[in-house]
């Protein structure tokens, strides 16, 4: 080969047939020229990567079932709030309408015990004294609910207790001398009890006493008790009776005011030296005997009084 062809290369058929040679062994160096000299690519961003919409018949269906099933949660919640509210609601009236009727019981029992307290001083009974108002136990009532007949002495004695506390006119030596009996002290004697009707439970029963008479040696106690509510007990009507015959009567008996009962009780004057019965007028005595009659016989003539003024008050009413 001439000089000229040596200088210009090698020939067309030549490089042809070394051309793949080299194009494979540039490439091979070009990649062992990235595995040496530079890092591989990062992976690209896992949220950037793009979820393929379900073409699938049941993979519609879950996702079908999966909200069917959040719009049933969200309706059952909404559902159970609004029931929680309805019956907030109806807690609210039901204690608004319990509050109502308290009040008008109230109320109608105060409008009760203010006609009890007129009639008991038009009987020459001194409520500012002698009134207590005492509410029925359950356990002192019979199998039927009303008051056991042994209770009713318990009741009377309290009225009894309390005029007995409230005779400060005669002075402080007096009275502290005879609710401590240090020189005499009332014992009851003799007690009479007239039983009207009946009280039951719930109710509340008012007493109240007077001076109704007074010897030498003993004075007399006169006693009424009211019940404040109407009356009897809640089941004492025949399960026959007609309903609005069952209300009707129960109106008229809220309206009417009832004695349950009256008792006569002796109270004794006892000695304390003599353990015996004393006489108030006995000049033997000290001051305190005869200034203790004096004062029961102007506390008697007091209830005494205001019942004939009531008396012929009502009288002159009619005529």
């Amino acid at each position: 080969m001439s000089l000229f062809a040596r200088l210009r290369g090698k020939t067309s058929s030549e490089r042809s047939q070394e051309g793949p040679l080299s194009s494979s062994s540039s490439s091979s160096k070009n990649d062992a020229g990235r595995k040496a000299g530079s890092d591989p690519d990062p992976d690209p961003d896992p949220s950037a990567k793009v979820i393929p919409t379900p073409t699938h018949g049941s993979d519609l269906k879950v996702l079908q079932d999966a909200s069917n099933g959040q719009n049933k949660n969200s309706s059952s919640s909404s559902s159970s709030s609004s029931s929680d509210a309805q019956e907030a609601d109806k807690a609210v009236l039901r204690a608004e309408n319990e509050w109502k009727a308290a009040d008008a019981d109230a109320d109608a029992d105060a409008a009760r015990r203010a006609s009890i307290l007129h009639l008991m001083t038009q009987s020459g009974l001194d409520v500012t004294r002698s009134l207590v108002q005492i509410p029925i136990l359950y356990t002192e009532c019979d199998r039927l609910g009303h008051l056991s007949n042994v209770n009713f002495p318990k009741l009377f004695f309290a009225s009894c207790l309390r005029t007995l506390e409230s005779f400060k006119g005669l002075g402080r030596n007096i009275h502290s001398d005879l609710m401590s009996g240090q020189t005499f002290f009332p014992l009851i004697s003799k007690a009479t009890y007239n039983y009207k009707t009946r009280i039951s439970y719930p109710d509340t029963a008012l007493i109240s006493s007077r001076i109704a008479s007074v010897t030498s040696g003993t004075f007399v106690l006169d006693c009424d008790m009211y019940s404040l509510k109407s009356g009897g007990h809640p089941h004492a009507h025949d399960a026959q009776q007609n309903k609005w015959h069952q209300q009707e009567e129960e109106k008229k008996k809220k309206k009417r005011i009832r004695k349950v009962a009256n008792a006569e009780i002796t109270w004794t004057i006892v000695d304390v030296q003599s353990q015996r019965t004393g006489d108030l007028l006995d000049r033997n005595h000290d001051e305190k005997w005869s200034a203790l009659y004096r004062y029961l016989e102007q506390e008697a003539s007091k209830g005494q009084g205001q019942e004939q003024e009531q008396v012929g008050h009502r009288r002159s009413k009619k005529t």
